[in-house]
């Protein structure tokens, strides 16, 4: 028998309610994730890694705050604003 789509949604809703209710630490869980993210950012920033660490992290972090504004710009009507680098 198959299921249908909303049956398909409330098991996987579900299935992810009782993975964090069973996680003990849902900050470390989602950290690998988290580093992964602002990594991206800190690539684009310096893609050949040839500034000091915490340059390209400043950088990255940077680079992470235009991108939430332009998210934001864009959910409230308005231009992205350019990604400078």
């Amino acid at each position: 028998m198959r299921t249908s789509s909303s049956e398909r949604t409330a098991n996987a809703r579900r299935a992810a309610q009782e993975r964090w209710r069973r996680e003990g630490d849902r900050v470390a869980a989602t950290m690998p994730a988290r580093q992964a993210f602002l990594r991206r950012f800190e690539d684009a920033a310096d893609p050949e890694h040839r500034l000091p660490r915490p340059e390209r992290r400043r950088r990255g972090r940077e680079r992470l705050a235009a991108y939430m504004r332009g998210l934001r710009a864009r959910r409230d009507g308005g231009a992205a604003p350019p990604m400078s680098g």
